[in-house]
């Protein structure tokens, strides 16, 4: 009833798009920085480009599509892990415009453990090179690139295709972004799609697999229940995590939190030392993620 309206007399809009919200958004320390980043992500990035560009980046979910802007665009492709990018960009390249609507909330989840969070974020980063790689020809080819000639960085923004903007992370990020730089020379090394475990809930298609799993057991028996099913994975995870004696250890976050508080320490040993505490901030938080100390706790 909020979105639908939107559609009406306005037969070049292509995508509504909703905000996200989480319901637990409150639950540990890597839960709430990642609200942060999302909260800006929604109501600040997205919030522009949809006023000043009429573009952005699909999420997934919390977002209705006009049926033809989907078929004029090529349809729902398996080509990368990020399809719902994959459909924007294709989309915005064939004229359609795109309405973000900050004021409307779709509950999602967020991953309450540094392992679901690092799966979560390897697909996120690797997907868009993959479609980076694939859409630049398309790009470059449409009209409004005629006079771009591939110099991007260096014309001024309103000549510049929000597409590629969108899809090239140097650009649409700071260079200091390391996660983004170091994605760039994947070019779609990651080709795997990986479904991230948010907060460890059991869901119904796991409670099917353990019902399907006990029915081969069990000669005769009638359709699982999977009430009695939930029970009997809680418990599972319960004794999966009393066997868990050690949190985790990320070698190469460690690696780099040495290197940033090695840095910070020269730093405040120098003359000027204006970096110490930037570099000492970072370098506490790689090492409270090596450690694993953020996101779910062995009790």
């Amino acid at each position: 009833m909020r979105t639908i309206p939107h559609f009406k007399d306005n037969e070049e809009l292509g995508l509504v798009q909703a905000r996200w919200s989480f319901v637990n958004k409150d639950e540990n320390l890597l839960t709430r920085l990642q609200n942060i980043n999302l909260a800006f992500h929604f109501e600040v990035e997205k919030k522009v480009n949809g006023v000043f560009l009429n573009f952005f980046g699909f999420n997934g979910t919390a977002g209705v599509w006009r049926i033809k802007a989907l078929e004029v665009s090529g349809g729902w492709l398996e080509r990368t892990t990020v399809e719902d990018m994959d459909i924007a960009v294709r989309a915005h390249v064939h004229g359609w415009k795109f309405i973000f609507l900050n004021d409307v909330e779709c509950q999602c989840e967020l991953p309450e453990s540094y392992e679901a969070y690092r799966k979560q974020q390897h697909r996120w980063h690797s997907g868009p090179m993959q479609l980076f790689r694939l859409c630049l020809p398309q790009i470059i080819c449409t009209k409004c690139m005629e006079e771009v000639q591939l110099d991007i960085p260096l014309l001024p923004a309103e000549e510049i295709d929000p597409a590629i903007l969108f899809l090239h992370p140097l650009l649409h990020n700071p260079p200091h972004d390391n996660v983004h730089a170091r994605g760039l020379f994947q070019l779609g090394s990651a080709y795997e799609y990986v479904v991230t475990k948010k907060s460890g809930r059991s869901s119904e298609s796991d409670l099917v697999a353990l019902g399907q799993k006990e029915s081969k057991h069990q000669r005769g028996s009638s359709e699982p229940n999977l009430f009695d099913m939930k029970e009997d994975l809680v418990k599972q995870e319960q004794k999966a995590m009393k066997k868990r004696k050690h949190n985790r250890i990320y070698t190469k976050e460690l690696s780099l939190a040495f290197l940033l508080l090695s840095d910070a320490a020269r730093s405040l040993l120098s003359a000027q030392g204006i970096h110490f505490y930037f570099l000492l901030f970072q370098g506490v938080s790689f090492l409270l993620v090596g450690l694993d100390l953020i996101g779910e706790q062995v009790q």
